[in-house]
């Protein structure tokens, strides 16, 4: 699998959004990386495994094909 560009959002519970940009090759990964790069001190454990939504976007570059059409 190859990383992709990443970014890790999450709404603090004064509805604060926070956001990282990580590179990773899963969800998961994206999500653990995302919380570790933005400070611990707007979030606990508690604010994580319990009430807690983290968003991630993928960010890709586009592809593009062509379709010759023939009359």
């Amino acid at each position: 699998m190859f990383k992709r560009n990443c970014v890790v959002k999450y709404v603090d519970s004064f509805g604060v959004e926070h956001a990282a940009k990580v590179e990773a090759e899963s969800v998961f990964e994206a999500a653990i990386r995302g919380l570790y790069r933005l400070d611990s001190s707007f979030w606990t454990e508690e604010d994580v495994f319990d009430r807690m939504d983290v968003t991630v976007e993928v960010h890709e570059e586009p592809t593009t094909h062509t379709v010759r059409s023939r009359s």
